[in-house]
This record gives C-alpha cells, structure tokens and sequence, in this order.
C-alpha cells in the first residue's frame, strides 16, 4: 500500500526506476489516502460527482493523486526526457504552428494541475524558442537558465513584462499558468463555486503583445500515456478589465470541464481535497 509522500528538490529516486512500469502497477492498487471522505465534498459540490459515479471517481482521482507525484519526483531529479517518452508519438503541434505563423510569438497557458508543465517542456525539446514564466527557482535545477522568466521578486516581475513581449516579439514562445500569482493586478472571479484571485500578469502579456494564446495540458489516456493538448483561445474583445475577464473566463472555461470530465488529471496539487480549503489557487 502506498503512503503518502510530498516530493521536492531533495528527493532522489533510483537511478533504475522504470517510469511506465511504474504508473502501470499504480494503476492496479487500491488506495485508502487520500481519504475518500475527505475528497468527495469537493467532487460532488464543485465537480457535480454522481452517487453512482463516487467509487469509479475517486479511484482514478486518487490513481492521479499519485501519479502526479510520480512525475514530480522525475522532474525534481532533472528526468524530463522519461515523462516526454509517455507522449503519444503522434502528437500534433498544428496549433502552435499555426499561431507562431501571425509573426507574434505565442503564448502556451497551462494551470498548477497533474501533468500541468509539461506541455511546455515538451514544446522546449521539439525544438521550440520557448521561455517558462515562474516563481520556482527550483524547477530551473540543472536546467538552461535562460528558458526561464522569473517573477518571484518584486524587481524580478518589473522587467518580466519586457522580456516576455521581447521574446514574443521575437517569434518565441511563453510558457504560463493562468493559476499563478504573476502581476500585481488581480481580478476576483469565481470558479467552480470557489471564490479565486486572478492575477493579470500572463493577460496583460497576451493583451499588449496580441501573441495567440493556446489552452495547453496533457491527458491521462492510459497508465503509462499522455495526450499532448493544444487548443486556440478566442481573442478578448473588450477592454481593459474586461479583456482580462473575457480572457480569463475562456482560460477557466476549459479548465473546468477538462479536470470535471478528467478526473485522474485533476493530480490534486497541493492538497485541494482538504476539507475547508478549497481550491489550492490564490483566494481572496
């Protein structure tokens, strides 16, 4: 029975871990934690969980819970090329393609959920200019410095905004999460009944670059595969707070019916099935 475990920077796995192999003998064992007391409120409140449904959900949820930290104990220890070789071989970069084309760069914009990093690392191993936005100096870890824009700092996020649109600009590509804390902004907003603050930082980019922005996340499809998933959004029409809401609202759409019909890839990142905390993003 597996217990649970909280990887990070610090935890080193065996240099022989078979990652399919892995996920596969995840797949076939029964699981008593997360507790599934703890998990249904939230997937019959915020998720619309049937009774029928609850054992069949909670299953493949918790299945995700583990698998997800599974892929973050191979990217702690710099083993990205393994969770890449679980891509489906016929993946289709149509999209981005299509969106480099405008001459604008393009924006790939993700959420903190199971398997949410690694469209951008894979688009970085096919070659693709790309530039990842965050708050983790710890994710850089033996990787390229300069494929990082870091705003964990106050000095650090004032010139992200320049060296975000320059490197759009320039025909590459950002790499963000629409459930970070990048910008100083913020709108309140509400997401599957809980109350969210959204920062502007990665909208106030698309706004002022007109860079395409793509939904981009992968898919639990097996045990041992992901499906690579890259979808154009809308360009805002409003303006000002309401571009940033219409472009959020489109980013929050997509989310909401992936992790509702998708249970293993919801990965319960930072413990979002604890009773009375809600979502794991910023709250007012």
């Amino acid at each position: 029975m597996l217990t649970r475990f909280e990887p990070g920077p610090n935890v080193v796995m065996q240099s022989d871990l078979d990652l399919p192999s892995s996920l596969r003998q995840l797949s076939r064992m029964e699981f008593s934690w997360p507790e599934k007391a703890a998990m249904m409120p939230f997937a019959r409140h915020s998720l619309g969980v049937q009774s029928h449904y609850e054992d069949t959900w909670y299953r493949s949820a918790s299945w995700g819970y583990y698998a997800t930290r599974l892929l973050q104990i191979f990217l702690a220890n710099g083993r990205e090329d393994k969770i890449i070789e679980l891509l489906d071989p016929e993946t289709d970069w149509t999209a981005l393609d299509q969106a480099l084309a405008a001459g604008q760069g393009a924006i790939m914009l993700s959420a903190h959920l199971s398997a949410g990093r690694i469209p951008a690392l894979a688009a970085l191993q096919k070659g693709y200019r790309m530039k990842q936005v965050t708050r983790h100096r710890h994710e850089a870890a033996g990787r390229v410095e300069d494929d990082y824009i870091y705003v964990s700092t106050d000095a650090e996020m004032k010139v992200s905004l320049i060296k975000s649109l320059r490197h759009l600009k320039s025909g590459g590509v950002i790499a963000a999460s629409g459930t970070g804390g990048f910008g100083g902004q913020h709108l309140n907003a509400n997401f599957l009944g809980h109350p969210l603050r959204i920062f502007l930082g990665i909208s106030e980019i698309a706004r002022l670059s007109r860079a395409p922005t793509l939904w981009a996340n992968c898919s639990w499809t097996a045990p041992d595969r992901l499906q690579l998933i890259l979808e154009p959004l809308p360009v805002p029409t409003g303006e000002d707070d309401k571009w940033h809401e219409q472009y959020f609202g489109q980013f929050f759409d997509k989310l909401g019916r992936h992790i509702t019909q998708y249970p293993a890839d919801l990965g319960f990142s930072y413990g979002c099935w604890t009773p009375g905390k809600g979502l794991p993003w910023y709250q007012p």
